[in-house]
């Protein structure tokens, strides 16, 4: 251990606090998809939603998707953007070689002085894509 390193053995866990902020939202836009009870079908590529959230101050952000299930043929991307980012992450199909049976999945999109109050969320592929929960989550720094 040299002396820029930090002994992590020595860190009192009891006063490390991580705070979640869970932020409301609601769809303002729906393009080439149809969303309803947890279920998105995308019926054109490049299909893509407006999500309007509120904005925070010094924080890091991500997007969430807890037991998101994609059915296609093949493999997708979803894209989140604002107004000076975009994050993507790949979701396989069931029917890929390199399937791994992940499904929740966490986006970050990074910190920021001020994240803004709007996203989009672009689907790259058809298909219907199901899940239990969309959050949008911050960790004030």
């Amino acid at each position: 251990m040299t002396e820029n390193d930090i002994d992590l053995q020595a860190v009192d866990n009891e006063k490390l606090e991580l705070s979640n902020i869970v932020s409301e939202y609601e769809i303002e836009e729906t393009v080439g998809l149809n969303i309803s009870n947890n279920r998105i079908e995308v019926e054109e590529a490049g299909a893509f939603l407006t999500i309007k959230t509120e904005s925070i101050n010094k924080a890091e952000r991500y997007f969430s998707f807890r037991n998101l299930w994609y059915e296609g043929k093949k493999n997708t991307y979803i894209a989140i953007m604002d107004e000076s980012r975009s994050k993507s992450f790949e979701v396989k199909s069931s029917l890929d070689s390199a399937y791994a049976d992940v499904h929740n999945f966490l986006c970050n999109l990074g910190f920021a002085e001020k994240h803004g109050d709007f996203y989009k969320d672009i689907f790259s592929e058809l298909g219907i894509y199901t899940y239990d929960s969309m959050e949008i989550l911050s960790q004030p720094v």
